[in-house]
């Protein structure tokens, strides 16, 4: 049957330990009864969980530092780079599994939708009309297509996204979000790319497979891409180093550079 909505919040929650709302009637009441227009009517406790972390994303400066990136390789830009991010990063949060899902699970809601920087107008009639329609003549809800996520996420330059993760990092730490020492767990995953992407090593490795028969046979196989290396603080699980090494190279010659 695949993801809910209803399953979102709880998942936020669980991850989040927080849910904090505002409700203001008067303003409601007044607004109305001045015959101003009002884009729609939704439920009091949609984008509520956000209300907190958003502020506190700013009070610590977290928006400055994502202002000053802008992805490379996009001529005709609609919409800035950061909404796709902050876009990414709620897919991430809610724990949504599938791309294709994200018009139904996370597009469709307004009030995240506004968080993030749309209008419900464009939420309802999307940013532009290219693509409007599906095969069966009904435009996907939402501001965009997921491909058009799926596409501009990946314009970041490699010093730009480093940049941001380790001025995040920083000011994690003047709030106090780590001890004054940490117990750290080096660990590293290999980042697939094409032989065109800059920067990318290669690596030749075995792969058996088994046949028909059940037989198994050994394979070379060719990958290109890279090494992300981490450091993770143990207690609080997140992220305090990264660094992209070539696929080649053994985790063991860059473990010191980025415990450094």
């Amino acid at each position: 049957m695949g993801q809910t909505s209803d399953e979102i919040s709880p998942r936020v929650a669980e991850r989040w330990c927080s849910e904090v709302a505002c409700r203001d009637d008067s303003r409601v009441v007044r607004r109305l009864h001045r015959s101003q227009v009002v884009d729609g009517v939704y439920r009091q406790d949609e984008g509520a969980w956000l209300d907190d972390f958003c502020h506190f994303r700013d009070q610590v400066g977290v928006m400055a530092l994502l202002d000053h990136v802008h992805g490379v390789a996009i001529q005709r830009q609609m919409v800035p780079c950061v909404p796709y991010v902050l876009l990414y990063g709620l897919k991430t949060l809610g724990g949504i599994e599938r791309t294709h899902a994200l018009p139904r699970l996370l597009f469709s809601d307004v009030a995240l939708m506004s968080w993030v920087g749309f209008k419900a107008q464009q939420v309802r009639d999307g940013v532009c009309q290219c693509g409007g329609t599906n095969g069966q003549g009904q435009r996907p809800l939402g501001p965009m297509s997921p491909d058009t996520l799926a596409k501009n996420i990946v314009y970041w330059q490699l010093p730009d996204l480093e940049g941001v993760f380790y001025g995040v990092i920083r000011a994690l730490a003047k709030t106090g979000g780590f001890g004054a020492k940490v117990t750290g767990i080096a660990d590293g995953t290999d980042l697939d790319t094409t032989e065109r992407d800059t920067g990318c090593g290669q690596v030749t490795r075995q792969v058996r497979l088994e046949d028909q028969r059940g037989r198994v046979h050994a394979i070379d196989v060719t990958v290109s891409g890279g090494n992300v290396l981490l450091v993770i603080d143990a207690a609080t699980k997140i992220p305090l180093a990264v660094t992209v090494a070539p696929i080649q190279e053994h985790e063991a010659l860059w473990t010191r550079a980025l415990v450094t």
